[in-house]
């Protein structure tokens, strides 16, 4: 989770420290969660891309995600269409067995059809 605390009264310094204090656990694990773990891409000369990339890495993101997470039975439809390009939830991903020019492609068709604010024609 990323958050902009600073206040127009209160110093960068004051937001860092006042984000330490913030818990963040499962309800699952009250009344004993664990601790909370801070990660701080700043500490150790870090870089996190903010964006999404799109080019074939977009899908190498897409299966960090989806491998591992739960799908709900609303989601079958979609996790089927994942699985054509090679992303399965504990399989390790095959989207490089899939031609690299057609993943460019499709993503930016993709990206043409985010800027124009407009569905994907079919």
């Amino acid at each position: 989770m990323l958050l902009n605390l600073k206040s127009k009264t209160g110093t960068t310094a004051d937001a860092y420290a006042y984000s330490k204090t913030l818990k963040m656990y499962y309800l699952s694990e009250l009344p004993n969660p664990a601790p909370t773990k801070f990660i701080d891409p700043a500490e150790g000369g870090k870089r996190w891309a903010a964006l999404p990339h799109f080019d074939e890495r977009w899908f190498e993101d897409l299966h960090a995600i989806f491998s591992v997470e739960n799908a709900r039975a609303t989601d079958t439809y979609m996790m089927g269409m994942l699985e054509s390009l090679g992303i399965e939830k504990g399989k390790p991903s095959r989207c490089r067995s899939i031609r690299v020019e057609y993943i460019i492609f499709t993503a930016s068709i993709g990206r043409i059809n985010c800027r124009n604010n407009q569905p994907p024609s079919t």
